[in-house]
């Protein structure tokens, strides 16, 4: 039940102070700073202020970061269980005269379920981060055991960066770096992925366009 004062915002549902300009949970404005109401669309569909009305949504990038990312903990972990098997068949022998009895097993079995363990949680963690770009706006999704959905309008983005390491030359991966003004996502790092370079290309007409729709002027710091 809607509590007194209080209204639901029209992009995320929540229930937000009546006299709110701008929803604390999505982040969109309700109205624009001089106190209009933000332009309807067809369906009685609010327009986040700076979108252009009509205007297709173009999706740039949908997806998760390479799986690359995943080698190096693969190695660190077949590296780590080679060890403990070692450690098993060379140390074992030697520790277990030495009146330890099963310690030399068990060891290595702790060793290789902590490193099961670790390389899940990359995986997980790779799976789990996923980036939703489009011409209008950047959604970052992240989170293991909670999810986490963050989401900035294409005209908050104040600078955009492409980086590549050797590593992620060899590969043809690249990161995209962007600066934002928005407090709460201050910077955004996409990548490493493939193609980082035409998205990076792609991200920065886009900027100038969302900046020329809302008539947006950045000023250098």
């Amino acid at each position: 039940m809607m509590e007194q004062g209080q209204k639901k915002c029209p992009f995320c549902g929540e229930s937000i102070r009546a006299e709110a300009i701008k929803c604390r949970f999505c982040r969109e404005f309700l109205e624009s700073p001089s106190g209009e109401k933000v332009p309807q669309a067809e369906g009685n569909r609010q327009i986040p202020l700076g979108y252009a009305q009509r205007t297709d949504t173009k999706v740039f990038f949908d997806g998760t970061i390479s799986r690359v990312t995943l080698v190096g903990p693969t190695i660190t972990s077949l590296f780590l269980i080679a060890l403990s098997v070692l450690f098993y068949v060379v140390g074992g022998p030697r520790l277990g005269g030495a009146n330890l009895g099963n310690a030399p097993i068990l060891i290595s079995i702790l060793i290789i379920i902590a490193v099961i363990l670790y390389w899940l949680f990359k995986w997980l963690n790779w799976k789990n981060t996923v980036y939703h770009v489009t011409n209008d706006r950047i959604e970052f999704e992240h989170g293991i055991f909670s999810k986490s959905v963050q989401n900035l309008d294409m005209w908050r983005v104040q600078d955009i960066d492409f980086n590549q390491s050797f590593i992620q030359r060899v590969f043809g991966l690249g990161r995209v770096h962007i600066e934002t003004s928005d407090k709460d996502i201050p910077i955004i790092d996409i990548g490493p992925i493939k193609g980082a370079r035409d998205l990076y290309n792609i991200l920065k007409k886009a900027e100038l366009d969302a900046d020329s729709r809302r008539g947006v002027v950045h000023i250098a710091k």
